[in-house]
Order: structure tokens, then C-alpha cells, then sequence
């Protein structure tokens, strides 16, 4: 990027193009379920960048899929899903074990049974703060 002076860098529009173009294609990439570490592999040789600036888009990337409902709840469970198995292959037993439990909360392998006042007609009062507006 051409520099005004010691201090301001000049952005060309073409330069926030191709970063809208980047975005763009790694959000393809998640979409289509590759993993964040092939991902990271290919485009930072492609791209002739560091493989932490591929980490940072692909994490910008899927900021903006989430936030325009261009994916589905269940589309972000697989993401994140293939995210921890890109890091399961390199964690320590314990954090594997942390790993299988994250994905088996996010599966919904767990059950969760919830059983309050024991009887079907319990009724239930809740006070969140009197007419004063004091707390309880």
C-alpha cells in the first residue's frame, strides 16, 4: 500500500475489493465444510500470506456468514465441528476429552432433564424487585 507520509497508509478501493473477494471466497471454503487447517494451508501459499492472516479472515469470514444468516444453525454446528477436529489432531488427552465433550454438548448427545416442584400443578412465584424499583 502507497504511504502519504510516515504515519497515514493510503488504501486504495481496489485493496478493500480484494478483501471483500477473500472474504467472499473463504466463506465458500466453510460453507462447503473444509477445514479451517486445509484451508489455511492452501490460501496462505495462493495468497502469499501469513497463515495467521488466513486464521484472522477465515474468523472474519465467519463473523459475516453468522450475522447474515447466510448459514444455518446447523451448517455452524458442522463448522465448529471441523474446527475441533482440526484441533483434536494436535491436543493433549485432556484436551481431547474438553473436545468430545464440547461436541457432544453441541449435539445434543447429552440429555437434560429438568424436574421442579414434583407435582403438576406447582405454582411458582417470581419477584424480580418491588413497586420501588429496590432489588430483592
Amino acid at each position: 500500500m502507497p504511504r502519504n507520509n510516515e504515519n497515514t497508509i493510503e488504501v486504495n478501493s481496489l485493496d478493500n475489493i480484494r478483501q471483500e473477494e477473500r472474504l467472499s471466497i473463504l466463506a465458500e471454503e466453510l460453507i462447503r465444510m473444509r477445514s479451517k487447517r486445509k484451508i489455511v494451508e492452501e490460501y496462505s501459499v495462493k495468497w502469499n500470506c501469513s497463515p495467521t492472516t488466513i486464521r484472522n479472515l477465515i474468523n472474519e469470514a465467519i463473523v459475516w456468514l453468522s450475522t447474515t444468516a447466510k448459514v444455518t444453525r446447523e451448517e455452524m454446528r458442522a463448522l465448529n465441528s471441523e474446527r475441533l477436529d482440526d484441533l483434536f489432531e494436535d491436543a493433549d488427552l485432556r484436551y481431547k476429552l474438553k473436545i468430545i465433550d464440547l461436541l457432544n454438548k453441541a449435539h445434543g448427545v447429552y440429555e437434560t432433564n429438568v424436574n421442579i416442584g414434583g407435582k403438576e400443578n406447582t405454582e411458582f412465584t417470581f419477584s424480580f424487585g418491588d413497586n420501588n424499583g429496590d432489588q430483592n
